[in-house]
C-alpha cells in the first residue's frame, strides 16, 4: 500500500516550522560528521500504519519523500509475523537502498520481559528476542532495542535486568549486534538506575538508548554525561508544541545541549507520539526543533 499523506498536511507542517523561528554497522552518523544526525522511528507513524494508510515497507520512502531524513528505526510490532521472512527482509533492504536510507536499529515488544522476576521467564524471553538479532543482521542494523521494564524495587530490577541482558549480548555478538536497553518506564528512566544495570551486564555489546523524557527527568547532570558516554542511538519523544514550535513537556534545548557537549554523534530518532497534530505535521514539527536546537547549541 502506498504512503498516502495530503498535500494540506505537508503545507500545515512547514508553516509551523517557519511560524516557530522565521528560519549500516556503525552506530555513528558516518565519518567526518561533527553533529548528530536524525531518523524517522517507526512509532512516529502509529497511527498510519495500524489502519493501513501506510505500509511498513514503504517506511523507507515515507523517511526520504515526505521527511528528507536519511535513516529509519524499525519498530518489531509492524512486521512481527515476517522477522523471519528472508523475502520480506530483503524487499525491505531494497526499498530503503531505493531512497538511500540507512536502516539504524529493531525496537523489540511483546518478545518477554529480560527482566522478570522468575529465571524460567527471563530465560524464554532471551529465546523470544534472537530471532530480532537474525533479522536485526539481514537489514544492516547496528543495535536492537529492548525493555527493561520489571517488577520490584529498583535494587531488585536492576539485578534481573542485568542479568537478562547479559545473557542476551552473548547471543547479539555472534550477529555482531548491540543490545540497547531503553527508557520506557520506571526505573529506566533514570540516568543513574540505567547507568548502573548496563555497568552491571558488563558486555561491551550493551548500550544505552535514552530518550529525551528520560533524560529529562534526571536530576544528575553528571549520570547524564555518563549515560550518554554509552548511547549508541537516541530518541526525540515528542508530543504537544506550544505557538513558538518549542515541546510543551520537555527542554530540548537542554538535552541537546547536553548531547552535543558531551560529544554524541550517532542519530536521534524521532519519536512523534502526540495528538494535536497530525503524526507528519508532528514529525516535521519535531524535526524543525531539534534542528534549531542543534544549530544554539553550537
Amino acid at each position: 500500500m502506498r504512503s498516502r499523506f495530503s498535500r494540506r498536511a505537508l503545507l500545515r507542517a512547514s508553516a509551523l516550522g517557519v511560524g516557530a523561528w522565521g528560519l549500516a554497522k556503525s552506530v555513528f552518523a558516518g565519518p567526518g560528521d561533527r553533529e548528530f544526525q536524525l531518523s524517522l522511528n517507526e512509532r512516529s507513524l502509529q497511527r498510519a500504519l495500524s489502519s493501513g494508510r501506510v505500509d511498513h515497507l514503504d517506511l523507507a520512502k515515507t523517511a526520504r519523500t515526505l521527511c528528507d531524513l536519511p535513516a529509519v528505526e524499525y519498530v518489531s510490532h509492524f512486521f512481527a509475523d515476517r522477522a523471519q521472512d528472508e523475502a520480506y527482509l530483503k524487499d525491505m533492504n531494497k526499498r530503503a537502498a531505493e531512497y538511500n536510507v540507512r536502516q539504524l536499529l529493531i525496537v523489540v515488544h511483546g518478545e518477554g520481559r529480560l527482566g522478570a522476576p522468575n529465571p524460567g521467564d527471563r530465560k524464554k524471553a532471551v529465546s523470544n528476542h534472537r530471532k530480532w538479532l537474525v533479522a536485526a543482521e539481514a537489514l544492516g542494523c547496528h543495535s536492537i532495542e529492548v525493555d527493561t521494564h520489571s517488577e520490584g524495587t529498583p535494587e531488585e530490577q536492576l539485578g534481573r535486568v542485568a542479568e537478562g541482558l547479559a545473557a542476551l549480548c552473548e547471543d547479539a555478538d555472534k550477529h555482531h549486534i548491540n543490545v540497547l536497553a531503553g527508557c520506557r518506564s520506571r526505573p529506566s528512566r533514570d540516568a543513574g538506575w540505567l547507568l548502573q544495570v548496563i555497568r552491571k551486564a558488563g558486555h561491551s555489546a550493551c548500550g544505552a538508548l535514552p530518550s529525551f523524557a528520560g533524560l529529562a527527568a534526571s536530576q544528575r547532570d553528571e549520570d547524564i554525561a555518563a549515560l550518554l558516554k554509552l548511547a549508541k542511538g537516541m530518541s526525540a519523544d515528542a508530543r504537544d508544541f506550544d505557538a513558538q514550535g518549542r515541546e510543551t513537556q520537555i527542554d530540548f534545548f537542554r538535552i541537546v545541549s547536553a548531547i552535543v557537549s558531551n560529544g554524541y554523534r550517532g542519530y536521534v530518532g524521532i519519536a512523534y507520539q502526540g495528538g494535536e497534530l497530525g503524526e507528519l505535521e508532528g514529525i516535521l514539527a519535531t524535526k524543525t526543533l531539534l534542528e534549531t536546537a542543534r544549530r544554539f547549541s553550537e
